[in-house]
């Protein structure tokens, strides 16, 4: 499992889900990865660009984080857009697969950030793609409050070894924060190399995640996590 240094423990208890099926933020990866043999399971809906950046579709997405190893995080994501039509015979919309990998780099100490290095939607529609380089670090102020810094870079590099994806997101410099509150509640902003999102989100116990956003600072949505040991 990873460490449980001085002030890295507000993390863990609040970590949750990225929209896209990864641990992250709100949109956008952090460098932490689900513990080893651990699951997480969320639910998200919200709505935001999926091929045309100026076109916002629904999306109601399921959601699933494994840890292997220590290091090595899978990701999938499985979302109906009802908007779009779709040529399943059981619902009239667009499944949206994505399936997405996280390794750590450099586990994060007291004066060293954590540092994961992910593709996002590597195999699947690949309409949400990315390849990453991220840094996080946990400042734990006191008892009660604690700041968590996110800093990474997104490119087209797998675009070389695979064929062209179908549409990326968070290509360039992309960032965010969180401010924890008793580990209970916390608040979240970030910028995902295009638009600035925020969200608040609670922590019951240590297994609950609950998640309120506003996509581009407008668009109401919302999700929750479940953690829970294989």
């Amino acid at each position: 499992d990873q460490p449980r240094s001085r002030g890295l423990g507000d993390v863990y208890k609040r970590q949750a889900q990225s929209i896209y099926g990864v641990s992250g933020i709100i949109k956008t990866p952090n460098a932490y990865i689900v513990d080893n043999g651990r699951c997480v399971m969320g639910l998200a809906y919200f709505k935001d660009y999926h091929i045309k950046p100026d076109e916002k579709y629904e999306q109601w997405g399921v959601n699933f984080n494994i840890g292997f190893h220590s290091r090595f995080e899978l990701g999938v994501r499985l979302a109906i857009l009802p908007d779009i039509p779709g040529d399943s015979p059981i619902f009239d919309g667009y499944l949206d697969r994505v399936l997405s990998g996280k390794f750590l780099l450099l586990k994060e100490k007291k004066m060293v950030p954590q540092i994961a290095f992910g593709i996002q939607d590597i195999a699947g529609t690949r309409l949400h793609n990315s390849t990453y380089l991220v840094a996080s670090k946990n400042i734990q102020m006191n008892k009660s409050f604690s700041i968590l810094l996110n800093l990474g870079y997104g490119s087209k590099l797998n675009d070389l070894i695979f064929e062209d994806a179908r549409n990326h997101h968070f290509i360039g410099v992309f960032g965010g924060t969180e401010f924890s509150f008793k580990k209970k509640i916390v608040l979240m902003m970030e910028y995902d190399a295009r638009d600035i999102n925020s969200g608040l989100k609670i922590v019951v116990k240590d297994w609950l995640n609950i998640n309120f956003l506003l996509l581009k600072m407008e668009t109401p949505s919302a999700g929750l996590s479940l953690k829970f040991q294989l």
